[in-house]
């Protein structure tokens, strides 16, 4: 019975992810377009500074846009636990209106905030702050703007989960024994909602790189991304060989990633448990 009930998701999992992974990764080692051998696809990747390059700059863009998600989205998200679950209901669909809106659409419209002529360099150069329009648009700020844009729900909804779980007494007991109201909150807190925080900081990560049309639309040159190298050789080069193995190459580097910041977490519970 059991394994009914799974069986129809893991059919999907196989036949949407593992099989068109494993016919990539059989591609990547076809021979490209020189006939240089099995491994000649990974050799030239690991020789090619532009897409060494295209890897940091994909995993740049992605950890500054944790950084600010983290920092923007766990305030929210606590000010939206510490509300009545009646009363939290109109700021949670705010937060969810990325969700609901055309990706594209939501793109124009930065190209329009951040433009040289858009609301914000009127507003810099009435206020006398420049003297000139700043150049906001395709660059790594923008991308970065609307990464956040597209990330601050994934943040808060899994932190507002594991927020609104925290059994507050667990704080008034601390406050009891003699913590202050911010030593409960480091001490209590702030180590129980880890695990929401991991999670919305795992999930902002894996979207963002995976992304394509944010740098396509608000990036310039500089934001040479790891998706837009691989669309640039099969496009340019029809070589898709070498692109299955940059692919490939991405999703390692997603992986060990991952897998460091799960055992950065596990060392701290381990140590957690230990004092």
């Amino acid at each position: 019975m059991r394994i009914g009930m799974i069986l129809p998701s893991v059919l999907l999992l196989v036949l949407v992810i593992y099989i068109p992974l494993a016919l990539l990764l059989l591609r990547s080692f076809t021979e490209g377009t020189d006939g240089a051998g099995l491994l000649s696809n990974y050799r030239d990747l690991l020789a090619s500074e532009p897409i060494l390059r295209s890897y940091l700059t994909s995993l740049r863009l992605a950890f500054a846009t944790v950084v600010f998600v983290t920092l923007l989205g766990y305030p929210l998200a606590y000010w939206l636990a510490e509300m009545r679950a009646r009363f939290s209901a109109g700021p949670m669909l705010l937060v969810t209106v990325p969700f609901w809106t055309s990706l594209t659409v939501s793109i124009f419209a930065f190209q329009l905030v951040l433009g040289r002529d858009g609301p914000i360099n009127r507003f810099l150069l009435a206020t006398g702050i420049v003297e000139e329009p700043a150049k906001l648009l395709f660059t790594s700020f923008s991308v970065v703007v609307g990464f956040v844009y597209i990330g601050l729900p994934l943040m808060v909804l899994p932190l507002y989960a594991a927020m609104r779980n925290i059994d507050r007494s667990l704080c008034l007991a601390a406050e009891s024994l003699g913590a202050t109201p911010s030593q409960a909150f480091r001490s209590v807190f702030l180590p129980l909602s880890l695990p929401g925080a991991v999670a919305g900081m795992t999930l902002v990560f894996i979207t963002t790189v995976g992304y394509f049309i944010v740098p396509q639309l608000l990036g310039g040159k500089r934001e040479n991304i790891k998706n837009k190298y691989i669309l640039w050789t099969v496009r340019t080069g029809n070589d898709v060989p070498f692109a299955a193995a940059q692919t490939l190459g991405l999703l390692l580097v997603v992986v060990v990633v991952l897998a460091a910041v799960d055992r950065l977490v596990g060392l701290k519970r381990f140590w957690s448990r230990d004092i």
